[in-house]
């Protein structure tokens, strides 16, 4: 397990929570929910945590299959993951990181 990986996995978590807090994407609603509190979703669901660690086992074998597997089972979730990684990449490479 790269302690790197796992930096860069909660910091994009933060930036999908920030967004979803702030109410992007749309609607009326402010935050993740306009019928639940923010004290009533845990910060990580199974289908993060799932995501996550397809992620670390398919970096260090290589083998995503996890991952894709992950992916599969919560196709929106991952594509939040990948639009936040997408933009976390490429505000790097405007600061040359």
């Amino acid at each position: 397990m790269n302690l790197t990986n796992l930096v860069i996995l909660l910091v994009v978590k933060a930036l999908i929570f920030g967004a979803g807090h702030l109410g992007l994407g749309g609607g009326d609603a402010l935050g993740r929910s306009s019928e639940n509190s923010a004290e009533d979703q845990p910060f990580m669901n199974e289908a993060e945590m799932l995501l996550m660690l397809g992620y670390l086992k398919g970096d260090l074998t290589q083998k995503y299959n996890c991952l894709n597997f992950a992916a599969c089972q919560d196709p929106r979730k991952a594509k939040q993951y990948f639009t936040a990684s997408n933009l976390l990449v490429k505000g790097a490479s405007m600061f040359n990181l």
